[in-house]
């Protein structure tokens, strides 16, 4: 079996299989983004947990190495793939790792939306488009959210409202 099959139970599994799946498959989960969360110190804290498992070289029940041997797995194999899955999926994800600070940072310090969007210079739907992954950061924004991640401030002010091209127009 190789470790996508093992996320995914075939229905002759035995009952035994179908819970050492769900373990593998949700110290997995834990490791590449915690969703049963929250609160980011639990996530940091269940990534930790889920990293110690996977390096472990306990070999009782509920180690990794039992889990493997329970569904067949060889575990050297399978840390590598993982490694390999997380190391790609680090390099793809650049503008998600940007979003994912951002909110990060804007939860850390008590911060609303609107706080965050008022100190970038955007409206508060963009911020939350960019936290949800439905809306893209332009250059020119990016510049923005990296400054303020790095500084917690904009200089201490509001910028400017991002405006649509229409709104840019000169009055006449």
């Amino acid at each position: 079996m190789n470790p996508a099959e093992a996320f995914y139970p075939e229905p002759e599994w035995s009952p035994e299989e179908r819970l050492w799946a769900a373990v593998l498959r949700r110290a997995a989960e834990d490791l590449i983004c915690p969703i049963y969360t929250t609160s980011p110190v639990a996530r940091a804290r269940a990534k930790e947990e889920a990293q110690r498992w996977f390096k472990s070289r306990a070999e009782g029940i509920g180690s990794f190495f039992f889990t493997c041997r329970a569904l067949d797995l060889d575990p050297h194999y399978f840390r590598t793939r993982l490694k390999d899955f997380l190391k790609g999926m680090a390099e793809e994800s650049e503008p998600l790792t940007l979003t994912r600070s951002l909110r990060g940072f804007r939860l850390r310090n008590g911060l609303s939306q609107r706080d965050v969007a008022a100190r970038i210079g955007v409206s508060h739907s963009t911020i939350s488009g960019f936290e949800s992954g439905y809306r893209e950061i332009s250059s020119q924004v990016r510049t923005r959210v990296e400054e303020f991640l790095s500084t917690g401030d904009l200089h201490g002010k509001a910028q400017p409202k991002e405006k649509g091209p229409e709104a840019q127009a000169p009055a006449i």
